[in-house]
């Protein structure tokens, strides 16, 4: 039913653009829609746009636009003081002086994190949830790019212990970072401990988890066994894209019940369709960076490769396609998981009215799709237009 809606939605939005001769704002609109859905893109991203498109409208309410302006200024703000906390936090944790290789996204992931909290009340939330993924970045930069296989073994057994003495164990690099974790992860359960959060301990758990992730990855390249299908390939590599833990740690911060954490914590069929998309779209935006990088050594293979492998496929431009075709049947999932109440219904019963907004939580993580335009990868390289 939902597949059959999409085309006929399609194939008349494009009869439109096909059949207009004059420019027009609808005509923009339709052209916007037809690249993504409005449901695929964040809230505020889409705010700012739209407040761009109703100024142009002749039936525009001035009172209507000026409180959007100001609404959308006041967050601005906020999501700049943010900002400015956070820079100062990462100055002082001196942990690029000690980790050169790792990468210094502070602004990408703090955009990033109010995708998932756009909201005046989760301003702690987006703090909380920006630190914690700039460490989770650079566990896959030490994992993915950096350490042997012993070291990551190594590291992946010390945060498991969570212990100060446990870094005597590290090589001399990882020592430093280490015990920044560790002293970070305490200041935020202490945190959310005096705000009245009673599930600071989920912090601790999904920082560990996150590591056995990509431990579990890293030695599977290493092995170098390859998956052979793309199915089998998203087994290995989907948890290790960590994607599945900004909807755990978003409810955390967000203050929701233990009920509804433990629900994200199962890895219910929407999240797990949300870390697809999240898996497959980075795969492909890596894909050209990737090749160069590890030219003439050995690394575990992507999707796309495992795609161009199972469909016999001697160009990356078709794996594109079909992956592509892959995250559109998973976008389905998303949809009908996030509309439909027979999978939620239980879920959203257990959260308080004035957090009525957990529903959508894991539909927000998969609009992340936006940060990754055509095959470049965002993340990595930031143009100046984003």
């Amino acid at each position: 039913m939902l597949d059959r809606a999409i085309v006929y939605t399609k194939e008349n939005l494009r009869r439109v653009l096909e059949q207009s001769v004059s420019p027009s704002v609808l005509l923009d609109e339709v052209r916007r829609t037809l690249k993504a859905p409005l449901f695929r893109r964040p809230r505020r991203v889409e705010a700012r746009h739209f407040i761009s498109v109703y100024e142009t409208m002749c039936t525009r309410n001035e009172a209507m636009l000026e409180l959007a302006k100001l609404d959308f200024s006041i967050l601005q703000s906020l999501y700049c003081e943010e900002l400015r906390d956070l820079t100062l936090w990462w100055k002082e944790l001196q942990l690029h002086d000690h980790l050169s290789f790792a990468r210094d996204r502070m602004v990408e992931m703090h955009f990033w994190m109010l995708g998932v909290l756009s909201e005046p009340q989760y301003s702690y939330g987006r703090i909380m949830l920006t630190k914690l993924f700039i460490f989770i970045s650079i566990f896959d930069d030490i994992y993915d790019n950096y350490s042997t296989l012993e070291e990551s073994k190594l590291l992946t057994i010390a945060i498991e212990r969570w212990d100060e003495q446990a870094a005597e164990q590290l090589p001399r690099y990882m020592k430093f970072f280490y015990n920044k974790v560790l002293a970070t992860v305490k200041i935020i359960e202490e945190e959310l401990k005096r705000r009245g959060n009673t599930h600071a301990d989920y912090v601790k758990k999904l920082l560990i988890d996150a590591t056995k992730c990509y431990y579990n990855e890293a030695k599977w390249r290493e092995e170098g066994d390859a998956p052979a299908t793309v199915e089998a390939h998203l087994l290995f590599t989907v948890p290790s894209s960590c994607c599945m833990h900004v909807p755990c740690l978003a409810l955390v911060a967000m203050g929701a019940t233990s009920d509804a954490i433990d629900w994200a914590m199962t890895y219910p069929k929407i999240i797990r369709a949300s870390c697809v998309v999240g898996r497959v779209i980075n795969d492909i935006a890596s894909h050209e960076r990737e090749l160069d990088q590890y030219s003439g050594q050995q690394h575990g293979m992507s999707t796309v490769e495992a795609c161009m492998e199972e469909n016999n496929y001697t160009t990356k431009e078709d794996a594109y396609s079909k992956l592509r075709e892959l995250m559109e049947e998973t976008w389905m999932d998303i949809s009908q998981e996030t509309w439909m109440e027979i999978n939620l219904i239980g879920f959203i019963a257990t959260v308080s009215p004035a957090h009525s907004e957990i529903g959508t939580v894991p539909l927000r993580i998969s609009q992340l799709e936006i940060c990754h335009q055509s095959t470049q990868d965002h993340y990595v390289y930031t143009p100046s237009s984003v």
